[in-house]
């Protein structure tokens, strides 16, 4: 009876963990954590010399809002684009930049860790349920070229200065 009790118990837990995920992913978000990441990225940039082109709108088929900065004197701009959700965008996002990419969540990475991001949002939900205060996790932002670890003036920021 006590390992009926148990697994009972286990299979519970892992339900709501599940659920909560599922909510978290699915569920619509109030407030503005995709402007919030873009602005970030344009402090940035702008901090570096870049300015921001004028945008079009976003198509309605894009997986992703994105942006672009350019530099005078360098040819290419620097895009940077927010991956919502598990950013299931990502491998989309570096085959259209020819692989040369990077990803800012909370530091530069290859790949986003879509595990990582949905844990973010629980722990931060959480939080708040318990009444803490806690600074929610930005979206995940795509960045093409993949900042350099050293300063290249028409590569984009270093890597250092993405660092949050």
């Amino acid at each position: 009876m006590r390992h009926l009790t148990l697994r009972a118990s286990i299979i519970v837990s892992v339900a709501v963990i599940g659920v909560m995920l599922k909510a978290g992913r699915y569920g619509s978000e109030t407030d503005n954590a995709g402007g919030d990441a873009l602005a970030h990225a344009a402090r940035i940039l702008t901090a570096h010399g870049w300015t921001e082109v004028a945008r079009s709108d976003t198509p309605a088929s894009s997986l992703y809002e994105q942006r672009s900065f350019t530099r005078q004197g360098c040819a290419e701009p620097v895009v940077v684009a927010v991956l919502e959700g598990n950013a299931e965008g990502a491998q989309f996002f570096r085959a259209q930049h020819g692989g040369d990419a990077a990803f800012l969540q909370g530091e530069l990475v290859e790949l986003p860790s879509g595990f990582r991001r949905q844990l973010s949002k629980v722990t931060h939900d959480l939080g708040r349920m318990v009444g803490l205060r806690m600074e929610r996790a930005l979206p995940v932002l795509a960045i093409a070229p993949a900042p350099p670890e050293l300063s290249s003036p028409c590569l984009g920021p270093p890597a250092g200065a993405w660092r949050r």
